[in-house]
């Protein structure tokens, strides 16, 4: 096959052409895909970190926020019928620091998180918004289940025991619940479940003698 002579650097019809290096192509492709694989890894790592509660593993205030603009969402779309709020207080948290340090008020708080999410569904949105405070968003429950879930959770966490070092340390949980839908928004119904919270909270410190 004869080559026929470039006109302004353009190769003329049936001229024969050098070979493209599609090699180097694909290597340059495949490096900059790792590079983009990495990007996206350290970017999801940051994000969980920005929402996350370091000490739990637990989502922060930040991510409780957005998750729960994401279940209103499902509300307001009719994607969700709605669900529960419940507003959590660890009991005795501050008496475990006062008495035995803070790295036992760390390992009480580490240990009602664990035992909080080994009794919440996947679809639960479980967020620790304070020293001793924790939020737990129950999407799509019936009546009935909403009872068993509460009465369930209160089992777990009410005498929560431990061990540090020598001591047997136990802690528990105090509770304001409120049913959300599509008339009553995520946030009210939280707002709801944490006066109620408050209510016992003040109410327990009026009958119940100090633990420890």
């Amino acid at each position: 096959m004869t080559r026929r002579e470039e006109k302004d650097g353009v190769p003329r019809r049936g001229a024969v052409q050098e070979p493209f290096n599609t090699l180097g192509l694909h290597d340059e492709i495949a490096t900059l895909k790792q590079a983009l694989a990495q990007v996206r890894v350290q970017l999801r790592k940051e994000i969980l970190e920005a929402n996350s509660d370091p000490a739990t593993g637990l989502l922060n205030k930040r991510g409780l926020e957005k998750s729960i603009g994401s279940s209103q969402s499902d509300v307001d779309n009719g994607l969700s019928q709605g669900g529960v709020a419940i507003a959590m207080d660890m009991r005795y948290l501050k008496i475990v620091n006062d008495t035995y340090g803070h790295g036992a008020g760390n390992k009480a708080i580490e240990t009602f998180a664990e035992k909080l999410k080994e009794n919440c569904r996947d679809e639960d949105i479980i967020a620790r918004t304070g020293g001793d405070e924790f939020v737990l968003i129950m999407p799509d429950l019936s009546p009935q289940e909403t009872s068993q879930r509460r009465s369930g959770l209160k089992d777990a966490l009410k005498e929560l025991d431990f061990k540090y070092g020598k001591h047997n340390i136990i802690v528990g949980v105090r509770m304001g619940v409120s049913k959300y839908d599509a008339t009553i928004s995520i946030t009210q119904a939280l707002k709801t479940a944490d006066e109620r919270e408050g209510a016992i909270r003040k109410n327990l410190k009026k009958f119940e003698p100090p633990r420890y």
